[in-house]
């Protein structure tokens, strides 16, 4: 867990028809800074970087996504 920015989550197993913005509503109650949907030939590649504010948010977020 890190101590100091970036506070930066990778998320898996995600839909290949997602966008950031659809992630980005997902954890709406937090603090996001950022979402990264890295792409393959246009397409996205089934995982994201999503960067929250906080250190807490990423706990949160973490918790969230995951229980």
């Amino acid at each position: 867990m890190p101590n100091a920015p970036p506070f930066k989550a990778r998320v898996g197993n995600l839909a290949f028809n997602l966008e950031e913005e659809e992630i980005t509503n997902f954890f709406s109650d937090l603090s996001v800074k950022g979402c990264e949907l890295p792409r393959e030939n246009g397409r996205p590649r089934g995982f994201c970087f999503v960067e929250f504010e906080t250190k807490d948010d990423l706990i949160k977020g973490i918790f969230f996504f995951f229980f």
